[in-house]
């Protein structure tokens, strides 16, 4: 597997308003965004709080996928959210969502 081409960046405007857009419509990530639910405004703001890293030509093994990813990582990096390109009305999906219980083992 060639590393050389995984550049971490940070989202656009238009990355983040597309992750705000399919977060607000995940039940377990709603309360993210209970102090103002409906504001896609609001939800942006959140999601711009938050450390988001995008690898825009990441290439996995099995099952195989090709394409951009996104990670965001929540609170005290103990929550990690995988986001990658979809063929939906957001252009993405959630692929996981991980609560760690300790630095290296996920719930």
């Amino acid at each position: 597997m060639n590393y050389d081409n995984m550049q971490v960046r940070k989202p656009t405007k238009r990355e983040v308003y597309q992750i705000a857009r399919l977060l607000m419509t995940i039940d377990e990530m709603s309360t993210l965004f209970e102090e103002d639910s409906g504001s896609l405004e609001y939800a942006v703001k959140v999601i711009s709080d938050y450390y988001v890293a995008v690898i825009d030509e990441y290439f996995s093994d099995c099952p195989s996928y090709c394409g951009k990813i996104f990670t965001i990582y929540w609170g005290e990096v103990n929550y990690q959210t995988v986001i990658v390109e979809a063929k939906n009305e957001f252009g993405l999906k959630v692929l996981s969502n991980i609560e760690f219980t300790d630095e290296h083992t996920p719930k």
